[in-house]
Order: structure tokens, then C-alpha cells, then sequence
């Protein structure tokens, strides 16, 4: 079993040692087998001085994960695209998910910078050297320096949610669509490519750098869509972080958006068959649900229906007739 763990993690498994892997761990019997395999990897972790979530904490998230799989839903359809980050979702998204370590010069200057990315389907958190702690969503990636120097400066791609320490230097979550400064705050950001640019104020003050200076204060975000000019609104920030506690609050949102935000929490494709189903809205919260649960959701609260393609395990949503 070890030697097919292994191998499946790496990426080297081959179709039938990936299923035997996957019924192992999903089998009640093998709890004692898999932490063991988990327990061993966490500890190559620490070895290796990558941060990690606490034992406790990733093997909890990791049963959990197990937990929410649908015995009724084709499994088939999970193997390549699901349960591949379910049993080690919260360790493998250090070991697979890629933690790399890397050096440039700079007028002498060794800077050693750390780069953590999840891929879709897997969030994590963790906490950086000087004690922010960062959540981070599926798809996204950040990069940062492991020593600072007159400012602590990060660079994101995706969506993450900041509990920023203070320490008298500024903190800069730089994106592609422009920077934010803070002192001590917490906020969310979301900097998808190809995406709408959000920052969404909770707590403390931040100051969003894109042409022009602009200041948020609580429950504030300011946003802005392709080259459009960005706009500053009054919003509950519980909507756009809910995400960092395992839910997905929608209020009248368009399938278009819906489609977006749920292949990345399940590693899904999601076809609409026409340009029509794009502004149906959806208003509801996703917690533990599993993906065949959410497509029934969509069915009854939505007048829509759903297939999926075996060999591409693509989702197609169409009008119900």
C-alpha cells in the first residue's frame, strides 16, 4: 500500500493503482494504514522546514474531506478530478501543490523567497515569518520573501484573506491589477486572472495603489471589472470571506459567476449550453456539501438541468424542458 501511496501522490500511479489506492482510502478499515502514510509525509515536511498546519489539524481536515464524498455520485468522475486531492488535500498541497524555494541575486544580496500555490479543489492557511497569518484559496498562488526589508511586500495571483501583523513595517499584497498597503488589517483579495479585481475591507485601513491612491475603511470594498474605471461600495464582508470557514454564500449571483467560483472549490469543468443559463441567478450557501449534492441544489432552485460526459468528465448544465 505504501509503495501505491506513494506513487499515487508523486503523480506515477497508473489507472488501476490509482483505483486501489483511492478505495483504500476510502475504506473505514484502512484509517489506522492511512494516517500512518500521512503521519510519515507530515514528517518529511518538517524535516524538509516547509510550513504546515499542526498534525491535528491536517489529519482532522483530511477525514473531513473524506467525509463529504458522495457514495451515490459516480465515483469514476471523482478519481481524476476530485478524490486525487481529497485524502491528502491539506499535506499535498505542500508536497504536489508546489512549495518551491528559490534564489536570485541583487547587487550581492542573496533574497530567498518562498512560493506556496493550491490547486483547485485545495485551500490552506498558514502563517508567514512575521506572524501574518494567510489563507489561501483554491487556484491561487503567493509569493514572499523569508527576511524583509524596509516594507513586507507579497505578490498574489487568486484569492487570499490576510490577518496582517503589525510591526511598524507596511505590508503590500501586490497584483496585476494593482497594489494594496496596510499596517495591521484584515482584508480579503481576489486577483483571478481574467477575473473582476476585489478587495474587501473587514477590519483596520488599506490603501489600494492602481493609477490613483484609494482608501477603504470597514466593510468597504472596492472593485473593478476588465478596464472599467474601479468603484468603492458598502458590502457585508462575511459574503466574500466565508470561503476561509468552507462556504459559499451566492445572493443573486449569475451562473456565470457560479460556474467560476465552483470549479475551483471541486476541481470541476462546467459547461453552460447556452449564453441564456449565464444570467440565471442563484442565491444559497454551500457548506459541506459534495458536488453531486450542489448540482441538485442548482436543479430544484434553479429550473436547470445536468450530464456528464464519462470519457471527458465534463459537467454540461442546460434548461430543464
Amino acid at each position: 500500500m505504501e509503495e501505491k501511496f506513494r506513487k499515487y501522490v508523486d503523480g506515477n500511479a497508473n489507472p488501476e493503482e490509482i483505483d486501489s489506492v483511492i478505495s483504500n482510502l476510502l475504506s473505514d478499515e484502512n484509517t489506522q494504514e492511512l494516517n500512518k502514510l500521512l503521519s510519515s509525509y507530515w514528517q518529511e515536511c518538517l524535516n524538509q522546514k516547509t510550513i504546515i498546519p499542526t498534525k491535528r489539524d491536517f489529519i482532522e481536515k483530511i477525514h473531513q474531506r473524506l467525509g463529504t464524498t458522495s457514495p451515490n455520485f459516480n465515483r469514476r468522475y471523482f478519481i481524476y478530478k476530485t478524490v486525487s486531492y481529497v485524502a491528502a488535500i491539506f499535506l499535498l498541497v505542500f508536497v504536489i501543490g508546489g512549495i518551491f524555494y528559490f534564489q536570485r541575486q541583487n547587487n550581492s544580496n542573496e533574497i530567498i523567497t518562498q512560493t506556496i500555490t493550491t490547486p483547485y479543489g485545495a485551500r490552506t492557511s498558514f502563517e508567514l515569518p512575521d506572524g501574518t497569518k494567510i489563507w489561501l484559496n483554491s487556484g491561487s498562488k503567493v509569493v514572499f520573501p523569508l527576511s524583509y526589508g524596509k516594507e513586507r511586500t507579497i505578490e498574489l495571483v487568486g484569492e487570499a484573506f490576510f490577518n496582517v501583523k503589525k510591526n511598524g513595517k507596511p505590508f503590500v499584497v501586490s497584483t496585476e491589477q494593482g497594489d494594496i498597503e496596510v499596517l495591521g488589517t484584515t482584508f480579503n483579495v481576489s486577483a483571478y486572472d481574467e477575473e473582476m479585481f476585489q478587495t474587501t475591507l473587514v477590519t483596520g485601513k488599506v490603501k489600494i495603489d492602481n493609477n490613483k491612491e484609494i482608501f477603504l475603511e470597514p466593510g468597504q470594498q472596492y472593485y473593478r471589472e476588465n478596464n472599467q474605471e474601479g468603484k468603492v461600495i458598502k458590502v457585508n464582508p462575511e459574503m466574500f470571506i466565508s470561503w476561509v470557514n468552507g462556504e459559499l454564500i451566492f445572493k443573486n449571483e449569475t451562473f456565470k459567476n457560479v460556474v467560476k467560483r465552483l470549479e475551483r472549490w471541486y476541481n470541476v469543468k462546467i459547461n453552460l449550453q447556452d449564453d441564456s443559463i449565464e444570467e440565471l441567478r442563484f442565491t444559497g450557501t454551500i457548506r459541506m456539501e459534495s458536488f453531486s449534492e450542489v448540482l441538485e441544489i442548482l436543479k430544484i432552485t434553479s429550473s436547470v438541468q445536468f450530464t456528464i460526459d464519462e470519457e471527458t468528465r465534463i459537467v454540461t448544465i442546460t434548461k430543464s424542458r
